[in-house]
């Protein structure tokens, strides 16, 4: 097993880097020598986060809320990049209410949940080539936080995924 010797010169794909911890992340990332990609959900966005992260920054445009998206993403990622050292998850959202995808998925568990798995799994073959690789996933403690709805400890409601029986932004 090869082991890791720095951040300089590492291709490195970070979600969610157009504001708050990802911005921050993609700023130190940059200054230690990184080849930074950001994932934003516009264009627009992503040139305003690339010109306070400084340095060389490639964009890649996916919403992360769209399963095709989120395809598209990968796809896009193996296409450019012959070497993905670190896929930092990072993107995430709450929203104060149920709302559904295009996919008709709940948007918090599309956006949170199941876009950086499938990111994930989409480029797993590319990350384990690159070897040292890291996944990294940015989590809150949200999770810890029970909902007055849920009854018990916090917890994935597996048989109510779409939220019909109850919802709430956490």
């Amino acid at each position: 097993m090869t082991t890791w010797q720095g951040i300089a010169g590492r291709r490195i794909l970070i979600t969610g880097a157009t504001n708050g911890i990802g911005l921050a992340a993609a700023k130190e990332l940059s200054r230690r020598g990184a080849q930074l990609a950001i994932v934003a959900r516009s264009r627009e966005r992503a040139d305003v986060a690339a010109r306070q992260i400084g340095g060389q920054v490639d964009v890649l445009v996916a919403d992360l809320a769209s399963q095709a998206s989120v395809r598209r993403l990968a796809a896009e990622g193996l296409e450019r990049y012959p070497r993905i050292d670190v896929l930092v998850n990072n993107a995430g959202a709450i929203y104060s209410r149920r709302q559904f995808t295009e996919d008709g998925i709940e948007l918090t568990w599309a956006v949170n949940h199941l876009a950086p798995f499938v990111l994930t799994s989409l480029l797993l073959e590319r990350l384990l080539a690159s070897e040292p690789a890291r996944v990294i996933t940015t989590a809150s403690e949200a999770h810890r936080v029970m909902p007055p709805f849920v009854s018990g400890s916090a917890r994935v409601p597996f048989d109510d995924l779409r939220g019909d029986a109850a919802y709430g932004p956490l």
